[in-house]
């Protein structure tokens, strides 16, 4: 790789966001200058959509088309020693979200924490055991195979 390419590379922090374009603003310290508005790479654009922006003081890494600092795009940004995974492993597969909620795939087990709630728009079927700590809230009718005793239910139950 030539040598001439790393000028095109520049290590800085996010400085300014526009969330309706997922664009940002990077300040590079030891330059003192900070850039035109970049778009930040996302891993789907066209048919899958993904949509992820780093937040104001996060370090990124950037790759521009020339020595400048108007052109160019947001690569992502890294962890670092101040900054340190929040998960790791082989296997490993981790979204943390600024409420605390977070997804996480650790081979083959699936964790979904939603503090805020979460809204599935879609029937859903369920091949295995449900085990619910909590109340169960039904809008509708209720349809059973088998009534087991202690189900307290209002409305009407259609046994099947």
């Amino acid at each position: 790789m030539s040598a001439d390419i790393w000028n095109n590379i520049r290590f800085g922090e996010v400085s300014a966001i526009n969330y309706a374009l997922a664009r940002v603003k990077v300040t590079f310290e030891e330059l003192d200058i900070t850039s035109d508005w970049l778009p930040v790479v996302q891993r789907g654009a066209g048919g899958a959509k993904d949509y992820w922006l780093p937040a104001i003081g996060e370090h990124v890494v950037c790759v521009f088309y020339s020595d400048g600092t108007e052109e160019g795009v947001v690569l992502g940004s890294y962890y670092s020693a101040d900054a340190p995974p929040p998960e790791s492993g082989s296997g490993v597969f981790y979204t943390a979200f600024p409420d605390g909620s977070l997804v996480k795939w650790d081979n083959g087990q699936l964790t979904i924490t939603a503090l805020s709630g979460a809204t599935i728009n879609a029937d859903v079927t369920i091949d295995g055991d449900l085990a619910v700590t909590g109340d169960i809230n039904v809008t509708g009718d209720v349809h059973a195979a088998n009534i087991h005793a202690g189900i307290v239910y209002y409305g009407q139950l259609i046994q099947e």
